[in-house]
């Protein structure tokens, strides 16, 4: 789904308080080469952001404003959390 939202949803990914080498393992195991990903091995994102366990989604609109969603998201959760960025 991220190759469909690709130039009009950034993601980024930041694979849970892991070393940058444990990022990179994660990263090429779940073949997502093509997210960009931010290494946090001392948490200071996740506790900034408020992330407790992944996974965690945080979804920042055009104007800055950040919505926070713990737990897995189906594919149609996400469709349409994408989607009501994209109409904001």
């Amino acid at each position: 789904m991220a190759r469909q939202y690709e130039g009009r949803v950034q993601l980024v990914g930041m694979p849970g308080k892991a070393g940058v080498g444990e990022m990179r393992d994660f990263v090429k195991r779940h073949g997502l080469e093509f997210v960009p990903s931010a290494a946090d091995p001392e948490g200071r994102l996740w506790s900034k952001l408020g992330v407790r366990a992944p996974p965690t989604w945080i979804f920042v609109d055009a104007g800055g404003k950040a919505t926070v969603e713990f737990g897995d998201l189906e594919a149609d959760a996400l469709k349409a959390r994408f989607e009501a960025l994209l109409a904001r």
